[in-house]
């Protein structure tokens, strides 16, 4: 269920931030407001939602950056756009019947180029490191099975300023039950339509 995944990442996401002065941590950059959005990282030259199109992204300057987050069979959140790994590994199956272990043994990067062999499908986690916190996170949720009960892990990513969910109305309520301050793909539209 998308809910449980959203709750999932808002915590992963969001974890620590009554610790933190998060007001100190947003102060401290400026996010944009418009610009180029890299789809699945710079997928069009890099295998999609790997370290290496995240990377291709943030050399180039990409003002956001999407990914598609879903969830392992153990409940890791790992990034893939299709509920099966076949069109974007060297594995096959769908990605909530796989474990993390499982995943990481595939190569996410050979079907694009040779160059990118041994590439892996990253977590969420692993990819948030690699990311700037002056650029916008638009993160998909793919799934719709009934996701597994798991505790995330702590984490004090401190993203709040700059991440956003592109998920159901039902699922941004049951988000914010978790964190009164995410944003969503429809708080974007309203701030945008405001703004105008």
């Amino acid at each position: 269920m998308k809910h449980l995944l959203l709750t999932t990442i808002a915590a992963v996401l969001f974890v620590g931030c009554s610790s933190f002065n998060h007001s100190v941590l947003v102060a401290s950059f400026q996010m944009p407001t418009r610009g180029i959005c890299a789809h699945r990282g710079v997928s069009d030259s890099h295998p999609e939602n790997t370290i290496a199109a995240f990377r291709e992204a943030i050399r180039l300057g990409a003002h956001m950056i999407e990914l598609d987050v879903a969830l392992s069979s153990d409940g890791k959140l790992v990034l893939m756009h299709d509920h099966t790994v076949d069109r974007t590994t060297d594995g096959s199956g769908r990605v909530e019947e796989l474990t993390l272990a499982d995943l990481k043994k595939l190569d996410a990067g050979f079907w694009k180029d040779s160059r990118f062999k041994g590439e892996q499908i990253p977590t969420l986690k692993e990819a948030l490191d690699i990311m700037p916190y002056n650029i916008w996170l638009n993160i998909h949720l793919k799934g719709g099975v009934d996701w597994p009960k798991k505790q995330p892990a702590n984490s004090s990513e401190n993203r709040l300023h700059q991440a956003f969910l592109a998920c159901s109305a039902s699922a941004e309520t049951a988000a914010r039950g978790v964190e009164s301050q995410l944003k969503s793909a429809t708080w974007i539209d309203r701030q945008t339509i405001s703004n105008t």
